[in-house]
């Protein structure tokens, strides 16, 4: 059986860390903040992790402000054994700047013009996958769909405008609840409700419930106007 014992020397560090910002975003106040926040700093081990962590998130950050063709160019960590040094050198070329375009919302069972309501950014507005993940979930808290997809269609983009396709599955109308318990003030309880999650193609909805104890009993209805 072979041993072997292993010196593992000193930690090779970062003797330079050059960083830089090209195309229209090279201004954009998020991306200096990504880039002053690189977690890679002369005098720190070279981490290849932290590396790769860190061109993630200044890419990922150039993404979600409507810098849709972002890329490194270059993306060098070059290390010089014998020195026991590092050098990074990342620049981030942020190319176009994206707006959104025309908003898709397929669905049938609701007015057009009520569901627009959610849309809370127009053509023209500047790309944020933020937007459209509060309009993903604005649409989800409805409870009309049982599906909520917002896609974003860069490769059809005029202009600058990226298309946003808004895929939508109806939810069941109707949603049964019902509930039983014990409580030392009540006896045995119960409830049952009854919701109508769509009454028209205005989205109105009524909501019904009851509740049943030996002490006290109570039914509710609420119709509710979007």
């Amino acid at each position: 059986m072979a041993r072997y014992r292993i010196e593992p020397g000193p930690a090779v560090r970062v003797a330079r860390v050059e960083l830089y910002l090209a195309g229209e975003g090279k201004t954009e106040p998020g991306l200096q903040r990504a880039v002053a926040a690189f977690p890679l700093k002369p005098g720190d081990v070279a981490d290849h992790r932290r590396y790769e962590e860190g061109k993630t998130t200044l890419r990922r950050q150039a993404l979600s402000v409507g810098y849709l063709d972002a890329a490194f160019d270059p993306a060098e960590l070059t290390i010089d054994p014998a020195a026991g040094t590092a050098i990074v050198k990342l620049t981030l070329n942020t190319g176009r700047h994206y707006r959104f375009g025309a908003v898709s919302l397929n669905q049938s069972i609701l007015k057009p013009d009520f569901l627009a309501r959610f849309v809370s950014f127009s053509p023209g507005d500047a790309y944020s996958t933020r937007r459209l993940l509060d309009l993903q979930y604005a649409l989800d808290d409805t409870e009309y769909f049982s599906r909520v997809e917002v896609i974003p269609h860069p490769e059809a983009a005029v202009d600058g405008q990226v298309p946003i396709e808004v895929a939508l599955d109806p939810n069941k109308r109707h949603k049964y609840t019902m509930g039983l318990g014990y409580g030392t003030d009540t006896g045995p309880r119960g409830t049952l409700g009854w919701d109508n999650r769509l009454v028209n193609d205005s989205g109105h909805r009524w909501r019904s419930q009851l509740k049943l104890a030996q002490t006290d009993s109570s039914a509710q209805f609420s119709y509710l106007i979007p």
